[in-house]
């Protein structure tokens, strides 16, 4: 989910390195091809009729610093997408606009209940000090790995998010 004009650059660099992708706006109905969809927004509810009729276990749902810089109302929004999904990667600073990520994401995964149903894993971004990957893959679709060729390795494990929730 973006602007839809990132929507456009997403889709050229995703098309140019090979990747099938294309605008949700152009599938009005149920999504039946295999590929990318690039969605620009709730509102429409077009996002809404396409998930109902994909498979959400084998979707994947990627938010690089788009949630956790997002205000809270929609952040609120999309949880339930992501609970559904079979994948998910986020990238996210400790802290935006007075906000403590790390807290935040803890709550939520807790609240929707990833932790039983998913692997999860955090780990730090070498390039960029203060922020980190978040890893959850659905356990009945694989695990997620710590690989040092990611940078994951306990050393650089989030403190507390992707760890045992209590």
């Amino acid at each position: 989910i973006d602007l839809p004009p990132m929507l456009l650059l997403q889709r050229y660099w995703l098309r140019y390195s090979g990747l099938p992708a294309y605008l949700g706006e152009d599938s009005q109905g149920a999504v039946t091809r295999p590929g990318i969809v690039l969605e620009s927004s709730f509102a429409t509810g077009l996002l809404a009729r396409h998930l109902d009729r994909a498979d959400a276990r084998t979707s994947l749902f990627l938010g690089l610093w788009s949630l956790t810089e997002a205000g809270l109302g929609a952040r609120a929004k999309v949880w339930p997408l992501i609970a559904a999904c079979g994948i998910v990667l986020l990238a996210f600073g400790n802290e935006f606009d007075g906000l403590d990520n790390a807290v935040y994401l803890n709550r939520e995964l807790e609240r929707w209940g990833l932790a039983p149903t998913h692997n999860l894993l955090s780990w730090h971004l070498v390039q960029s000090p203060g922020h980190y990957y978040l890893l959850a893959v659905r356990k009945d679709v694989g695990e997620a790995r710590c690989l040092e060729e990611l940078n994951c390795r306990e050393g650089t494990r989030h403190p507390t998010v992707g760890r045992e929730i209590t």
